[in-house]
């Protein structure tokens, strides 16, 4: 059964992006693993530093993952700081190049500028990235709630279309 670990870029308790990461775990359920890593508990990254045991969990979690769903918004024109920070803990990790990483940009506008970025971040770590797998659901805060309940139909098709894409 496929293995997939799923990233909120965004840490906010109300969060679209945490609503719509539980929306496709609901989709997925029975047919995949999908396992979640709360990245706000990971320190600031630094070389010189050991990893602490909430960073071994997550790099051992991102191991184990046959496919990394990230979901986040975009702040200031790019990518949460605290996704960044996340990634910057497995740049250098040796089993993230060919990873397969799947996308949904869950934000009041298109997210172009975090696309961008965050597209640029994954191809410079050489993870596998689909453009099929990349979802844009601009406005999502009107088409899915904190709790992942669709608010609008074609959004609900949106995202199942996409989550089987995901397991194809």
């Amino acid at each position: 059964m496929t293995r997939i670990l799923t990233i909120c870029g965004s840490t906010r308790d109300g969060s679209t992006n945490r609503g719509l990461l539980r929306a496709v775990a609901n989709m997925i359920q029975g047919r995949a693993v999908v396992t979640q890593v709360d990245i706000a508990a990971l320190p600031h990254f630094s070389p010189d530093i050991p990893s602490p045991p909430a960073v071994n969990a997550y790099q051992e979690a991102l191991r184990q993952a046959d496919l990394l769903l990230i979901a986040t918004p975009e702040y200031a024109h790019g990518l949460p700081g605290v996704l960044k920070n996340a990634l910057d803990w497995v740049v250098a990790d040796e089993y993230f190049p060919g990873k397969r990483v799947a996308v949904i940009f869950g934000s009041t506008g298109d997210a172009a500028n975090a696309r961008i970025h965050l597209l640029e971040i994954l191809t410079t770590m050489c993870a596998q990235i689909d453009e099929s797998l990349i979802l844009h659901l601009p406005g999502s805060r009107s088409k899915v709630d904190r709790e992942g309940r669709f608010l609008q139909p074609a959004a609900q098709a949106e995202v199942a279309a996409f989550v089987e894409r995901l397991l194809s």
